[in-house]
């Protein structure tokens, strides 16, 4: 099946009161067993009479691959522009503002970099011979993005990073525990098929089942 949608139709159409739903939480997808309520039986090749595996979505793959990479200022700027309807804090207009001013930034300008109580950088910029700028960056963003491409979306945490050394400033963030973001997602999954199928999940791992809390 390559929907939430068509695993929950198809399964609806031909399952039996012993049917199960066997869920795969590290591969992220479910097979029904329409024949026989046993998980054993289908480990060794044998398939399953309807498989669905969850999509990770390209946004997830984006924010993901992007996390903890480090950026010039130019880059960090045009990376906040163009996902900016992914990130709901701090609001669009400050992130346009932050960005808008980051991207004018030059290679050859000097930097200071100033963490404050409240976890945000005071960002210091000197162009040239002119004088010293400035401008807060925030500590942290919140994204709000779905792991699944047919999946719901989910609150996630960044941290902001600043660091000033030899290749003068970069910036990256740092997701907050995104392997557990995935994983709730999956189960927010798995709970809407049961709760639409009307039929009860097992977790498969190893060459074993357990019944999903």
């Amino acid at each position: 099946m390559n929907s939430q949608e068509s695993f929950v139709r198809y399964v609806n159409e031909f399952k039996r009161p012993d049917s199960r739903i066997f869920a795969d939480a590290e591969k992220f997808r479910m097979g029904a067993t329409f024949v026989s309520p046993s998980a054993d039986a289908y480990w060794g090749g044998r398939d399953f009479d309807a498989e669905y595996s969850c999509a990770v979505s390209r946004k997830w793959q984006l924010w993901t691959r992007m996390d903890q990479a480090p950026m010039t200022p130019q880059e960090f700027a045009g990376f906040l522009l163009d996902n900016r309807e992914d990130i709901v804090s701090p609001c669009g207009s400050l992130v346009w503002d932050i960005a808008k001013r980051m991207e004018t930034r030059q290679a050859g300008d000097c930097f200071s970099v100033f963490r404050q109580e409240d976890g945000s950088f005071r960002l210091g910029y000197r162009e040239g011979g002119m004088g010293w700028s400035s401008m807060d960056v925030p500590g942290g963003l919140v994204l709000r993005i779905a792991p699944f491409a047919d999946g719901t979306s989910l609150d996630v945490p960044a941290w902001m990073r600043c660091c000033l050394g030899q290749d003068g400033l970069r910036l990256d963030y740092k997701l907050d525990r995104p392997l557990e973001k995935i994983d709730r997602a999956f189960r927010i999954v798995l709970e809407t098929v049961e709760k639409e199928t009307s039929l009860k999940a097992f977790w498969i791992s190893g060459k074993t089942s357990a019944k999903c809390p």
